[in-house]
Protein backbone atom coordinates (compact mmCIF):
# COMPACT_ATOMS: atom_id res chain seq x y z
CA UNK A 1 0.00 0.00 0.00
CA UNK A 2 1.05 3.62 -0.50
CA UNK A 3 1.80 6.32 2.06
CA UNK A 4 -0.96 7.35 4.46
CA UNK A 5 -1.94 10.98 4.91
CA UNK A 6 -2.60 11.05 8.65
CA UNK A 7 -4.43 14.37 8.42
CA UNK A 8 -7.14 12.76 6.31
CA UNK A 9 -6.89 9.10 7.34
CA UNK A 10 -9.85 7.23 8.76
CA UNK A 11 -9.13 5.00 11.73
CA UNK A 12 -10.73 2.21 13.74
CA UNK A 13 -9.71 0.84 17.11
CA UNK A 14 -10.55 -2.86 17.47
CA UNK A 15 -10.47 -4.46 20.93
CA UNK A 16 -12.28 -6.97 23.11
CA UNK A 17 -13.28 -4.08 25.38
CA UNK A 18 -10.63 -4.61 28.08
CA UNK A 19 -9.60 -1.24 29.52
CA UNK A 20 -5.86 -1.99 29.65
CA UNK A 21 -5.52 -2.89 25.97
CA UNK A 22 -8.04 -0.35 24.72
CA UNK A 23 -6.28 2.51 26.50
CA UNK A 24 -3.02 1.60 24.78
CA UNK A 25 -4.71 1.84 21.38
CA UNK A 26 -6.29 5.17 22.32
CA UNK A 27 -2.88 6.45 23.44
CA UNK A 28 -1.39 5.60 20.05
CA UNK A 29 -4.28 7.20 18.15
CA UNK A 30 -3.94 10.35 20.24
CA UNK A 31 -0.21 10.66 19.52
CA UNK A 32 -0.86 10.17 15.79
CA UNK A 33 -3.45 12.95 15.86
CA UNK A 34 -6.18 10.69 14.47
CA UNK A 35 -9.90 10.49 15.18
CA UNK A 36 -10.92 6.85 15.70
CA UNK A 37 -14.10 4.83 15.92
CA UNK A 38 -13.85 2.24 18.71
CA UNK A 39 -15.24 -1.18 17.84
CA UNK A 40 -15.41 -3.62 20.75
CA UNK A 41 -15.67 -6.95 18.99
CA UNK A 42 -14.18 -10.42 18.89
CA UNK A 43 -14.69 -13.58 16.86
CA UNK A 44 -17.83 -15.45 17.91
CA UNK A 45 -17.09 -18.61 19.96
CA UNK A 46 -18.48 -20.92 17.26
CA UNK A 47 -15.71 -19.85 14.87
CA UNK A 48 -12.71 -19.59 17.20
CA UNK A 49 -11.78 -23.21 16.54
CA UNK A 50 -10.89 -22.25 12.96
CA UNK A 51 -7.68 -20.61 14.23
CA UNK A 52 -5.61 -19.09 11.45
CA UNK A 53 -8.32 -19.90 8.90
CA UNK A 54 -10.36 -17.03 10.36
CA UNK A 55 -8.27 -14.63 8.27
CA UNK A 56 -9.86 -16.13 5.12
CA UNK A 57 -13.45 -15.47 6.23
CA UNK A 58 -15.44 -12.25 5.73
CA UNK A 59 -15.19 -10.06 8.87
CA UNK A 60 -18.97 -9.72 9.23
CA UNK A 61 -19.28 -13.51 9.42
CA UNK A 62 -16.63 -13.71 12.14
CA UNK A 63 -18.51 -11.39 14.49
CA UNK A 64 -21.98 -12.66 13.64
CA UNK A 65 -23.26 -9.20 12.71
CA UNK A 66 -23.79 -7.53 9.36
CA UNK A 67 -23.96 -3.99 10.75
CA UNK A 68 -20.74 -3.57 12.74
CA UNK A 69 -18.09 -4.53 10.22
CA UNK A 70 -18.79 -3.32 6.72
CA UNK A 71 -16.85 -1.36 4.10
CA UNK A 72 -15.61 1.27 3.66
CA UNK A 73 -12.66 -0.14 5.58
CA UNK A 74 -10.51 2.34 7.50
CA UNK A 75 -7.16 3.58 6.28
CA UNK A 76 -5.66 2.58 9.64
CA UNK A 77 -6.77 -0.21 11.97
CA UNK A 78 -5.25 -0.38 15.45
CA UNK A 79 -6.09 -3.63 17.24
CA UNK A 80 -5.25 -5.35 20.51
CA UNK A 81 -6.37 -8.46 22.37
CA UNK A 82 -5.88 -12.11 21.47
CA UNK A 83 -9.49 -12.56 20.35
CA UNK A 84 -9.01 -9.79 17.81
CA UNK A 85 -5.92 -11.16 16.01
CA UNK A 86 -7.74 -13.17 13.35
CA UNK A 87 -10.42 -10.50 12.96
CA UNK A 88 -7.86 -7.74 12.38
CA UNK A 89 -6.11 -9.81 9.71
CA UNK A 90 -9.45 -10.68 8.11
CA UNK A 91 -10.17 -6.95 7.78
CA UNK A 92 -6.75 -6.41 6.21
CA UNK A 93 -7.49 -9.14 3.67
CA UNK A 94 -11.02 -7.86 2.97
CA UNK A 95 -9.59 -4.38 2.28
CA UNK A 96 -7.21 -5.94 -0.27
CA UNK A 97 -4.38 -4.86 2.05
CA UNK A 98 -5.27 -1.19 1.66
CA UNK A 99 -5.95 -0.98 5.40
CA UNK A 100 -2.73 -0.44 7.40
CA UNK A 101 -3.08 -2.80 10.37
CA UNK A 102 -1.23 -2.16 13.63
CA UNK A 103 -1.35 -4.66 16.48
CA UNK A 104 -0.55 -3.45 20.00
CA UNK A 105 1.04 -6.14 22.24
CA UNK A 106 2.12 -9.63 21.23
CA UNK A 107 -0.40 -11.21 18.79
CA UNK A 108 1.24 -14.63 19.32
CA UNK A 109 0.65 -15.60 15.70
CA UNK A 110 0.41 -14.02 12.25
CA UNK A 111 3.45 -11.82 12.92
CA UNK A 112 4.45 -11.35 9.26
CA UNK A 113 0.89 -10.48 8.21
CA UNK A 114 0.65 -7.29 10.27
CA UNK A 115 1.97 -4.04 8.85
CA UNK A 116 3.26 -3.06 12.28
CA UNK A 117 3.40 -4.64 15.75
CA UNK A 118 4.07 -2.54 18.86
CA UNK A 119 4.99 -4.65 21.86
CA UNK A 120 6.78 -4.15 25.21
CA UNK A 121 10.32 -5.44 25.51
CA UNK A 122 9.40 -8.07 28.11
CA UNK A 123 7.48 -9.96 25.38
CA UNK A 124 10.90 -10.56 23.80
CA UNK A 125 9.86 -10.72 20.14
CA UNK A 126 11.75 -9.15 17.25
CA UNK A 127 11.21 -8.58 13.55
CA UNK A 128 11.36 -6.01 10.76
CA UNK A 129 7.76 -4.93 11.42
CA UNK A 130 8.06 -4.94 15.24
CA UNK A 131 8.60 -1.81 17.36
CA UNK A 132 9.62 -2.46 20.96
CA UNK A 133 8.61 -0.19 23.84
CA UNK A 134 9.90 -0.19 27.42
CA UNK A 135 6.42 -0.80 28.88
CA UNK A 136 2.81 -0.57 27.73
CA UNK A 137 1.70 2.43 25.67
CA UNK A 138 0.29 5.03 28.05
CA UNK A 139 -2.25 7.85 27.79
CA UNK A 140 -0.44 9.70 30.57
CA UNK A 141 1.22 12.96 29.52
CA UNK A 142 2.67 15.84 31.52
CA UNK A 143 -0.13 18.17 30.41
CA UNK A 144 -2.85 15.68 31.42
CA UNK A 145 -1.20 15.18 34.81
CA UNK A 146 -1.01 18.92 35.45
CA UNK A 147 -4.65 19.47 34.44
CA UNK A 148 -5.91 16.55 36.55
CA UNK A 149 -3.88 17.67 39.56
CA UNK A 150 -5.52 21.11 39.43
CA UNK A 151 -8.96 19.51 39.04
CA UNK A 152 -8.79 17.03 41.93
CA UNK A 153 -6.18 18.35 44.36
CA UNK A 154 -8.68 20.15 46.60
CA UNK A 155 -10.42 16.85 47.36
CA UNK A 156 -7.40 15.49 49.23
CA UNK A 157 -5.35 18.62 50.02
CA UNK A 158 -5.97 17.96 53.75
CA UNK A 159 -3.89 14.77 53.66
CA UNK A 160 -0.31 14.92 54.96
CA UNK A 161 2.75 14.22 52.83
CA UNK A 162 4.36 12.03 51.73
CA UNK A 163 1.34 11.27 49.57
CA UNK A 164 1.35 7.79 48.04
CA UNK A 165 -0.95 6.78 45.17
CA UNK A 166 -2.08 3.14 45.37
CA UNK A 167 -3.32 1.68 42.08
CA UNK A 168 -5.33 -1.45 42.85
CA UNK A 169 -6.03 -3.95 40.06
CA UNK A 170 -7.52 -7.42 40.22
CA UNK A 171 -7.02 -11.07 39.41
CA UNK A 172 -5.14 -12.26 36.34
CA UNK A 173 -3.88 -15.57 34.97
CA UNK A 174 -0.92 -15.39 37.32
CA UNK A 175 -2.29 -13.49 40.29
CA UNK A 176 -5.36 -14.07 42.46
CA UNK A 177 -6.57 -10.90 44.15
CA UNK A 178 -8.96 -11.60 47.04
CA UNK A 179 -10.52 -9.58 49.89
CA UNK A 180 -8.05 -11.33 52.21
CA UNK A 181 -5.15 -10.11 50.07
CA UNK A 182 -6.65 -6.61 50.07
CA UNK A 183 -6.75 -6.68 53.89
CA UNK A 184 -3.05 -7.63 54.00
CA UNK A 185 -2.22 -4.70 51.73
CA UNK A 186 -4.32 -2.39 53.94
CA UNK A 187 -2.46 -3.51 57.08
CA UNK A 188 0.90 -3.01 55.35
CA UNK A 189 -0.10 0.53 54.32
CA UNK A 190 -1.26 1.31 57.86
CA UNK A 191 2.10 0.16 59.22
CA UNK A 192 3.96 2.26 56.66
CA UNK A 193 1.91 5.29 57.64
CA UNK A 194 2.86 4.88 61.29
CA UNK A 195 6.54 4.67 60.33
CA UNK A 196 6.65 7.55 57.83
CA UNK A 197 3.56 9.71 58.35
CA UNK A 198 2.41 8.89 54.80
CA UNK A 199 -1.17 9.11 53.58
CA UNK A 200 -2.69 7.28 50.63
CA UNK A 201 -4.68 7.96 47.47
CA UNK A 202 -6.34 4.66 46.59
CA UNK A 203 -8.11 3.82 43.35
CA UNK A 204 -9.55 0.53 42.13
CA UNK A 205 -9.99 -0.74 38.57
CA UNK A 206 -12.78 -2.50 36.69
CA UNK A 207 -11.13 -5.80 37.59
CA UNK A 208 -11.03 -5.24 41.35
CA UNK A 209 -13.24 -7.99 42.90
CA UNK A 210 -16.23 -6.99 45.05
CA UNK A 211 -15.44 -6.68 48.74
CA UNK A 212 -11.74 -5.89 48.30
CA UNK A 213 -11.99 -2.16 48.96
CA UNK A 214 -14.24 -2.76 51.97
CA UNK A 215 -11.62 -5.05 53.55
CA UNK A 216 -8.83 -2.63 52.71
CA UNK A 217 -10.71 0.24 54.38
CA UNK A 218 -11.20 -1.84 57.53
CA UNK A 219 -7.52 -2.76 57.63
CA UNK A 220 -6.45 0.86 57.17
CA UNK A 221 -8.39 1.93 60.24
CA UNK A 222 -7.59 5.54 61.16
CA UNK A 223 -4.78 5.82 58.61
CA UNK A 224 -5.23 9.01 56.54
CA UNK A 225 -6.42 8.11 53.05
CA UNK A 226 -8.70 9.11 50.20
CA UNK A 227 -10.31 6.29 48.24
CA UNK A 228 -12.13 6.30 44.90
CA UNK A 229 -14.73 3.54 44.72
CA UNK A 230 -15.94 4.00 41.13
CA UNK A 231 -18.45 6.73 42.04
CA UNK A 232 -18.13 10.05 40.25
CA UNK A 233 -15.29 11.05 37.95
CA UNK A 234 -12.15 8.94 38.18
CA UNK A 235 -9.29 10.93 39.80
CA UNK A 236 -6.67 8.44 38.54
CA UNK A 237 -4.55 11.04 36.75
CA UNK A 238 -4.97 13.46 39.62
CA UNK A 239 -3.59 10.82 41.98
CA UNK A 240 -0.58 10.23 39.72
CA UNK A 241 0.07 13.93 39.35
CA UNK A 242 -0.16 14.67 43.08
CA UNK A 243 1.66 11.67 44.53
CA UNK A 244 5.18 11.66 45.95
CA UNK A 245 5.36 7.92 45.21
CA UNK A 246 3.19 5.26 43.58
CA UNK A 247 2.34 1.70 44.63
CA UNK A 248 0.86 -0.64 41.98
CA UNK A 249 -0.50 -4.17 42.38
CA UNK A 250 1.57 -6.66 40.41
CA UNK A 251 -1.17 -7.73 38.00
CA UNK A 252 -1.16 -4.71 35.64
CA UNK A 253 1.64 -3.81 33.25
CA UNK A 254 -0.48 -0.88 32.05
CA UNK A 255 -0.76 0.71 35.50
CA UNK A 256 2.94 0.11 36.18
CA UNK A 257 3.74 1.84 32.87
CA UNK A 258 1.50 4.79 33.81
CA UNK A 259 3.32 5.08 37.14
Amino acid sequence: MGKINLEQASCWILTEGMAGTENQCIALVSELGLEAKIKRLSIIPELRWTGKLTTLLPPKILVGSRSLLEPPWPDVLIASGRKCVGLALAIRRASQRQCFVVFVQNPRWGFSQFDLIITPQHDDIKGKNIVTTMGALSRVTRVKLEDATKQFQSAFSHLPHPLIACLIGGSSRYYNFTPERAAIIGKSLAKLSLQTGASFLITSSRRTPPGCLKEMKKALGKTPFYIWDSKGENPYLGFLGSADAVFVTEDSVSMISDA
